[in-house]
């Protein structure tokens, strides 16, 4: 009969031993890689996607410009009698709506006071506004509370 042979596997099958620690070396040092260069390029698509938001953003004295322009408002009201900006009023505000437009970019309220030159009252427009520095689309614009431009119902 054959006798069983005393001793550790491992130190009885040297080759053996030294493939299986090989192959579990190159498993660990692979899976430990892999997630390693996995996070580098996460972050760098996150901060693509940032600067790619912000360019599609359209800022405030982009929007203040297009909305208080006498060509765009002069559609709409009688620029002989109305003051587009009432100066000693003037704290225009300029938010995020919470809405996007179809195409994704966001869409921002601007609004600020003018004055009826006649009766000194004050007006007060709202204009709705999203893209980019060079490319601003007009979603909404309201006078005194009268949508005259856009949907009624997102006033």
């Amino acid at each position: 009969m054959k006798e069983l042979k005393q001793g550790n596997w491992f130190r009885r099958h040297k080759i053996l031993t030294g493939i299986l620690g090989l192959i579990i070396l190159i498993s660990v040092v692979s899976a430990s890689g892999a997630s390693k260069t996995e996070q580098p390029k996460t972050e760098a698509n996150q901060e693509q996607v940032s600067s790619e938001i912000e360019v599609k953003q359209v800022s405030q004295n982009a929007a203040e410009k297009y909305c208080q322009d006498a060509a765009l408002l002069g559609k709409y009201i009688d620029l002989d009698k109305t003051s587009i900006i009432k100066v000693t009023a003037y704290n225009a505000q300029y938010n995020k709506s919470g809405t996007k437009a179809s195409n994704g970019n966001a869409i921002y309220d601007f609004q600020w006071v003018g004055e009826n030159k006649e009766s000194n009252e004050n007006i007060l427009f709202v204009c709705s506004v999203s893209g980019t520095e060079k490319d601003i689309t007009l979603h909404n614009l309201a006078i005194s509370g009268q949508v005259v431009y856009g949907p009624v119902d997102q006033q």
